[in-house]
């Protein structure tokens, strides 16, 4: 027994197909010369090697011929853009604001009204950070350290052996790190926090408990060929980032 399971090509349907064309501005004649070709064929029932009568096709698409693969590329083009317009992000104007820079009242005030939003004042919370357009300062970057701290905490719990736990600060806390570096400039002690954070957990802190140090931070963030693990200081990405 050979079953053909359904595929999208079989579920098209005609009208809808005729529907589309139309409204690409095809014309009348065309339209028609297609449909005929795909409303025009019939389907034989074969059983136990014998044709026992047939069925007109009223739906689905011809496997085969060189233009249904076309027609099912313009009804699968309708869908995508029925998903993009059901994806569309909306502004919420209830929670959004609007923040001006070098802008005089009369131009903010058309503003305002054309746009019913309000206006914003700095610093702004995004992400757990405070933004403001002149330098962060250490407060506005709590949320960051917070969020490293929270992250340590949940994995200083687990038995890890040294490799674990330089693994999880290469690619996880530092990672954390470096995103928020590429976005704006941290505060030398922010970075300098996040670092002190990674050292105590890649030596096996826990709580209030303290581990030796067998060797300083600078030699750990050293290029492995010189004996280092390859982790970068937070002075350092800074530089690289923003110069």
């Amino acid at each position: 027994m050979m079953i053909d399971l359904r595929k999208a090509y079989d579920i098209v349907d005609l009208d809808f197909v005729a529907d589309l064309l139309k409204g690409l501005c095809f014309p009348s004649r065309f339209i028609n010369w297609i449909l005929v070709c795909l409303r025009g064929i019939s389907y034989s029932l074969m059983l136990n090697g014998g044709v026992h009568g047939s069925f007109m096709g009223e739906k689905g698409l011809r496997q085969g011929d060189p233009i249904s693969p076309l027609l099912f590329v313009l009804v699968m083009e309708y869908l995508n853009r029925l998903l993009l317009q059901a994806s569309t992000v909306k502004a919420n104007l209830s929670k959004s604001s609007i923040y001006f820079g070098g802008v005089d009242m009369r131009c903010k005030k058309q503003m305002l009204n054309s746009s019913k939003l309000i206006e914003g004042s700095f610093p702004l919370k995004y992400l757990e950070v405070n933004l403001r357009p002149t330098k962060s300062k250490d407060s506005d970057c709590g949320g960051i350290v917070e969020k490293i701290h929270k992250k340590l905490h949940g994995w200083m719990s687990r038995h890890l052996f040294f490799a674990g736990r330089a693994l999880l600060v290469q690619s996880v806390f530092l990672g954390i790190r470096n995103y928020w570096v590429n976005i704006f400039i941290l505060p030398q002690k922010v970075t300098s926090e996040i670092d002190k954070l990674c050292r105590d957990f890649l030596w096996g802190k826990t709580g209030n408990r303290s581990k030796l140090h067998f060797i300083s931070w600078s030699q750990v963030c050293l290029p492995k060929d010189y004996g280092g693990i390859g982790f970068m200081e937070g002075k350092k990405v800074e530089y690289c980032s923003h110069g």
